[in-house]
């Protein structure tokens, strides 16, 4: 279970999301702090071809008015380095979150943590399925699929906030995008979880630009 103090870091983060978007913006954890480096880019990125580095962010991307690359790391990177989360996230997000609680849905059952999903344990199950979907047999690998991608979007956005994708910068975001597809999967057996799944899919790996321990890739 998750303790109140972390509780009231995931009700900051849904109720205040611009404070995560701005201390993104001053790139302190990429080491642009001191730097002399004026970020005041008010348009989102598009794709770029350069990784997210820092120097990938003080050379071309910021020339000749260019935006940053976008940023994102693989629900693998997220699920195989839990112990960066915190440091990541500002300690927003950590593994031992409830999935249900971060999220606002009752998902899975047994208090699955958000390390849990992020590395699909064998051990979620789902807390119910519609009975409209008792017989679609991919209903719960759809929102399993797409709880997993949720989690890697959440860190994404506290991670790298407007360098991650516009509609999804920032954790309310995405938490949102994803209640309003599992809400609906009463309807359509996960048609739209998939969807979303697969949307989150392409971003999800753009440019992570961290290594295993959490260090700014130079």
């Amino acid at each position: 279970m998750v303790d109140s103090g972390k509780d009231e870091n995931v009700r900051q983060a849904k109720s205040e999301p611009g404070r995560v978007d701005e201390s993104r913006r001053r790139f302190t954890r990429g080491g642009l702090a001191g730097s002399g480096v004026l970020l005041t880019l008010v348009s989102h990125p598009v794709l770029g071809a350069n990784q997210c580095t820092r120097s990938a962010i003080l050379s071309g991307n910021l020339s000749q008015g260019q935006s940053p690359v976008q940023c994102g790391c693989s629900p693998g990177y997220w699920g195989q380095h839990p112990e960066v989360w915190g440091g990541l996230t500002d300690n927003l997000y950590l593994p031992q979150m409830v999935f249900n609680t971060v999220f606002g849905r009752n998902v899975f059952k047994n208090n699955a943590t958000l390390g849990e999903v992020a590395q699909q344990s064998k051990k979620l199950d789902l807390a119910s399925i519609p009975p409209a979907c008792q017989h679609h047999k991919d209903y719960y690998g759809k929102v399993r699929n797409a709880a997993f991608h949720a989690v890697a979007a959440l860190l994404n956005a506290a991670t790298f906030a407007w360098r991650y994708l516009p509609q999804y910068d920032t954790p309310q975001k995405v938490i949102n995008a994803f209640q309003a597809a599992f809400d609906n999967a009463a309807l359509d057996c996960g048609a739209a979880l998939t969807q979303l799944k697969t949307e989150w899919d392409q971003y999800n790996s753009l440019y992570c630009g961290y290594d295993a321990h959490g260090n700014p890739i130079p």
